[in-house]
């Protein structure tokens, strides 16, 4: 069974199809010394690159919480938060639940 794409329709999910299958046809004419060579270069690239712009922005926003911690602006921030006090003290509030 082969499924046949209309190469000019609106719909955005065809259009993805259609850019996919031109793309995957112009990646197997491609010699293949160049296609190992790009697959290495995306496995690199994703196994080094990747996890270390990861660890660079945890790191970066640890800092930035400290900065902000030390500033005053957490605190700042948690000082507008309003707690709304219960109006009961005590045991009038709790509610039974058919517990003795």
């Amino acid at each position: 069974m082969k499924i046949v794409l209309p190469e000019d329709s609106k719909n955005r999910l065809v259009k993805a199809a259609n850019l996919l299958k031109r793309g995957f046809a112009k990646w197997e004419e491609l010699p293949k010394t160049t296609r190992n060579i790009t697959a290495g270069v995306s496995f690199v690239v994703s196994g080094l690159l990747i996890p270390k712009a990861i660890f660079i922005l945890l790191i970066s926003s640890v800092y930035a919480g400290r900065h902000m911690y030390l500033s005053g602006e957490v605190e700042e921030a948690a000082s507008e938060i309003i707690v709304e006090k219960d109006h009961c003290s005590g045991d009038c509030c709790q509610s039974d639940f058919g517990h003795p």
